[in-house]
């Protein structure tokens, strides 16, 4: 009968909640737009949210992981200029 054609939405709101819609479209029939057909939707909600306190902390590891990096890449670096 064709190639199914399905329009498929996400919306994540302020909270986190994704959203995911499907809706197939149906043919066009004697010239006419085609119709929406069966829409299905799907709510995913996050049951566990990382606190503020959560993220600053993560954010600040990953800096000082970043800062330390950095050194062992020059030294690395310099090592390699030596050699």
């Amino acid at each position: 009968k064709g190639i199914p054609s399905i329009v498929v939405t996400f919306d994540v709101d302020a909270n986190g909640i994704l959203t995911v819609s499907a809706e197939e479209q149906l043919p066009a029939k004697g010239g006419k737009a085609g119709a929406a057909g069966p829409k299905k939707s799907l709510v995913v909600k996050n049951a566990e949210r990382l606190s503020a306190d959560d993220i600053n902390r993560m954010v600040a590891e990953a800096d000082a992981a970043a800062a330390e990096d950095q050194r062992v890449r020059r030294c690395l670096d310099a090592l390699a200029d030596f050699e």
